[in-house]
């Protein structure tokens, strides 16, 4: 991945994101991050790596990190640069017998800006928690956790139209960056996927 990081400044404060203005000029530098602060889907350890399957207690909050990164060619200067307007996150249970929901829509915000953050941000704020009901979902069934992105020109980040709903075989255990289209789960990015995996503890939401 041949990316030329560029950082900004923080606009926004942890956690109070809930209508901020932020600016990002390509989806794949947006990513999910993590969820709960503490289950990790994206890491950086002498090249890109995205680990999922690990164990969650709901409520999920998740978290992003938006970045300034800029791509050679396309686009005036060589660069390419799409201002985001969007983001929608969504989630889908598949459950130990094969059998699965569809994706549901959690929350979409509006007026996106991103400039960059280093920081992993809660994005969505309130309207960004996955709080599945006992009954429906087991401890050991899958969370798979996607963000939608737009920009100003209507584009998303994924293949909306052609999407037949993630199975857990496109989303395996890890990924890495070292080769190229091993970034991918299905026909969606894998930094924009992220599967955990039910652990039959709630908690309190204390972010």
């Amino acid at each position: 991945m041949k990316k030329l990081f560029a950082v900004l400044t923080v606009v926004c404060a942890l956690g109070r994101v809930h209508a901020c203005w932020l600016e990002a000029p390509a989806f794949d530098t947006t990513w999910i991050h993590s969820v709960n602060w503490r289950v990790v889907h994206y890491i950086f350890d002498g090249y890109v790596q995205w680990r999922n399957g690990q164990a969650a207690d709901l409520p999920l909050t998740v978290q992003v990190m938006p970045s300034a990164v800029y791509f050679a060619g396309g686009g005036p200067g060589g660069l390419w640069s799409n201002t985001m307007v969007e983001a929608t996150l969504q989630y889908k249970v598949i459950r130990q017998d094969g059998s699965s929901t569809g994706f549901e829509n959690v929350g979409t915000i509006g007026n996106l800006r991103f400039s960059a953050v280093h920081t992993p941000i809660d994005l969505f704020g309130s309207r960004g928690v996955i709080d599945i009901p006992e009954g429906q979902i087991a401890a050991g069934d899958d969370i798979i956790i996607r963000i939608v992105l737009t920009d100003a020109a209507g584009r998303t980040n994924g293949p909306l139209q052609l999407d037949p709903g993630l199975e857990v075989a496109d989303v395996p255990d890890h990924l890495d960056g070292r080769e190229e289209g091993n970034d991918r789960c299905g026909e969606w990015r894998a930094h924009h996927v992220f599967r955990v995996k039910y652990s039959g503890k709630r908690r309190v939401r204390v972010r």
